[in-house]
This record gives structure tokens, C-alpha cells and sequence, in this order.
């Protein structure tokens, strides 16, 4: 109510009042109070309606409503709290992109959809296995654009001085305990402690021409040079020891270590031994059976040679050859990852070919250290990966894996 001449009223004031209430929180809700912070609330409402104005006139009151929403929204944005996501995202990860974000909903969509649908166990193999695909994809894209972002970091690496980025790396890792080396005296004995390494270099009273040779060294060499006396590590060579490792472990290039030299793609990666519980370990069941001419047999093979890696396999229907496949691979292959990578392409081709029939299929192995392999506490990535394989397809169709 205004007050003016005529009605004479005393009303002229609007009174405020912040008081809990139980309200819910819904999508459609105009301000979401859930993550709101009262006592901040409590304080900037305060603050914002310190001024008391007396309302004289209907434009008075229309300015103070909208004065009064326009607090409440300010005093509510300032005090919300902003939720946190902790999925990667650009700001979190400098290789994730829109495409990753729209894949990534894809997927979810998929796991939902596999979830959810329970009435129909033909249905929902083909839904795990549309989910499987998509995941997989998803994971190798992810993949990739780490890898070439690794990449591209170790070229700016490389472009620069060795005396800029790689000494900025290196800082911190080089830093060892304070440690004097031992030296030895004119007698023939050596120093037991750092006070008497100490007490025998900076001895003002010795006249040995050893010793006032070591202080004037210590007098007017670099400070950089004092690393090799305290055993810590030179940075120039601390620098490239860690742009080598960083090489071998992430972009897998070939390195060399005095005499050595080391391949990226043959070394193993350490799997944890605790990622998986051993109750809910997933076992690969497989046979000593020969084979029986009916139905799709697989049989798979590989060879090396001194630098030459290959893996193959034939597939029979009902004693009729349909299919040979021949791979070559790098020389730097093992004969083991050639047999693996055999079993994994027999198994890839044969779900394309026979799709959603659930026919059985046989496959025959002669390498038991990969069968034995499947079944391992600590399987390499390339095991893993045809585990999971395996397990998909035997969602579809049943799979007997033998060894001949």
C-alpha cells in the first residue's frame, strides 16, 4: 500500500525475511537452492537491503520489485556452489574434443540400452555386442589422440634448446642426497665420514699439495660441476636420460643406452596385479580335441624367422575351405604376439562372417603358452583384448578353442 494524501496510510514499508522452508527441487524450478550456501545467502541479502526507501508511488513500488529480484538473483548466483565434473573435458585434457564428448553420450546410450533390456536374451546379445563395438572404438579413439598429442609434445621437445624445456623436466628428479665421495689421503686410507671428507679438503693448516689442489679445484670450478663431487647426476645427461625413457615408454621409438639399444613395440607393459579380483576372474575354457571335419573349424598358425614375423589362419565350413588370411608383421614381433594376433583376426573375421547365426565354431591352436596365457593373473594388453573378444563372442554363439 502506498501512502499519500488521501488514504493516509502507514504502510510504506516492505519487510524482508530469510527462514527455512521445505521446498523442491525440481528441473522446472526457477533457482536450484540444492547447492545453494545459506549462511553466504544470509549475508549478501543482508548486505543488499540495507537501504530503506519509502514507497510514495506506484513507480516507487515497481522499481523496488524489480530491485528486490534483482538481489535475490545476484545474492542466489554468488552463493551457489558450481558442481565439479570429474570427466575429462578441453579444459582437463588438452586432446579431448567435441566429437570425444558426443561419442562418449553414444556410448552410455548403448550401455543403457544393453541394460535395460532383459526380457530377451537374443536382443540382448546383440545390444552388448553394438555396445561392445562402440566402447572399443571409443577407447581406441582416445587412444590415438593421446598418442599424437605425445607425440607433437616430444617434436616442440625436440625443436628445442636442450637447455630450455628438458632442463625444465629434468629439474626436481636430479636433486640426490647430499653426499661427499670418499678421497684418499697420503696414507693410503680413505675418509670415513662427510666431517672428515670435509675436515681433509678445507684444512687450512695441511700442507699436502693434494689437498690445496682439491680446494682451489672446489675454488674455481662452476657450480654445475660440483654435482659430479656430491654423485647427483649432470642435468645435461639427467635431460636425456628422461626424453629417453619418455620416447621408449610413450611413443614407442627404438633408443639407444650406451651400447644397447632398446625396441619400443618389445617392451611389456606392467599390468597391476590387484586390478582384477581373482574370484571374479574370467577363465577361458579350452580343450585338446581334434578336429571333427563338420561345421566351421579354424585353424591358425604363425612362423619367425631371423627378420621375418607372420601370422595366419584358414577356416573350413563342412570340410569346404571359405577363407585364408595371411598377415605380415613388424620384425620386431615376437613369435608369441604372432600367434596371438592370428587367433584375434580368426575370431574378427569369423564374426563377420557368420553375424547373428548362432552356429558353433572350432578353433585350433598349436601354441599352448598362448592358451595358458589366457587364463593368466597378469595378462599383457594384447591377452586382454582377445579375452574380451572371446567373451563376446561367446554371447552370440558357443566357441570351443582347442590345442593341436
Amino acid at each position: 500500500m502506498v501512502e499519500n494524501e488521501t488514504t493516509l496510510s502507514d504502510h510504506r514499508k516492505i519487510t524482508y525475511e530469510l527462514s527455512e522452508v521445505t521446498l523442491k527441487d525440481t528441473n522446472f524450478s526457477r533457482l536450484k537452492i540444492a547447492r545453494t550456501n545459506w549462511i553466504d545467502l544470509r549475508l549478501k541479502l543482508t548486505e543488499g537491503f540495507k537501504q530503506r526507501t519509502n514507497l510514495d508511488s506506484a513507480a516507487a513500488v515497481r522499481d523496488t520489485v524489480e530491485q528486490t529480484t534483482e538481489i535475490l538473483h545476484k545474492a542466489f548466483a554468488d552463493t551457489n556452489k558450481s558442481r565439479k565434473s570429474n570427466h575429462p573435458n578441453a579444459n582437463s585434457h588438452p586432446w579431448w574434443t567435441l566429437a570425444f564428448t558426443i561419442q562418449r553420450k553414444k556410448v552410455r546410450v548403448l550401455r543403457r540400452r544393453y541394460q535395460s533390456h532383459t526380457w530377451n536374451d537374443e536382443g540382448r546379445a546383440k545390444l552388448r555386442q553394438t555396445y561392445k563395438k562402440e566402447e572399443a572404438l571409443y577407447k581406441l579413439n582416445i587412444y590415438q589422440a593421446k598418442l599424437a598429442t605425445g607425440n607433437n609434445y616430444w617434436e616442440i621437445l625436440s625443436s628445442a634448446s636442450q637447455f630450455g624445456t628438458c632442463y625444465t623436466i629434468a629439474i626436481g628428479k636430479s636433486q640426490a642426497q647430499l653426499q661427499l665421495c670418499k678421497i684418499k689421503k697420503l696414507d693410503g686410507s680413505f675418509t670415513i665420514d662427510i666431517e672428515d671428507t670435509i675436515s681433509s679438503i678445507i684444512d687450512p693448516t695441511s700442507r699436502m699439495t693434494t689437498q690445496i689442489q682439491i680446494t682451489r679445484v672446489i675454488n674455481t670450478t662452476p657450480t654445475s660441476t660440483l654435482q659430479v663431487l656430491v654423485g647427483a647426476l649432470p642435468l645435461d645427461l639427467k635431460a636425456d636420460q628422461e626424453s629417453k625413457a619418455f620416447r621408449l615408454t610413450h611413443c614407442r621409438e627404438k633408443i639407444t643406452l650406451g651400447e644397447s639399444r632398446i625396441s619400443g613395440p618389445e617392451i611389456k607393459e606392467c599390468q597391476s596385479v590387484v586390478r582384477d579380483h581373482p574370484a571374479r576372474a574370467n577363465k577361458i575354457d579350452w580343450r585338446k580335441e581334434t578336429p571333427r571335419e563338420y561345421g566351421v573349424e579354424i585353424f591358425t598358425d604363425a612362423s619367425k624367422t631371423l627378420d621375418q614375423v607372420g601370422a595366419a589362419f584358414v577356416a573350413y565350413d563342412n570340410k569346404r575351405k571359405i577363407e585364408t588370411q595371411k598377415i605380415k608383421l613388424s620384425s620386431t614381433a615376437s613369435f608369441f604376439q604372432a600367434v596371438a594376433i592370428a587367433l584375434t583376426a580368426a575370431l574378427i573375421w569369423v564374426n563377420d562372417y557368420l553375424k547373428d547365426k548362432k552356429q558353433p565354431i572350432h578353433v585350433f591352436s598349436d601354441s599352448q603358452s598362448l592358451l595358458r596365457e589366457l587364463n593368466s593373473n597378469k595378462p599383457t594388453l594384447l591377452i586382454r583384448a582377445l579375452k574380451e573378444l572371446i567373451n563376446t563372442e561367446t554371447t552370440i554363439r558357443t566357441v570351443n578353442i582347442n590345442w593341436i
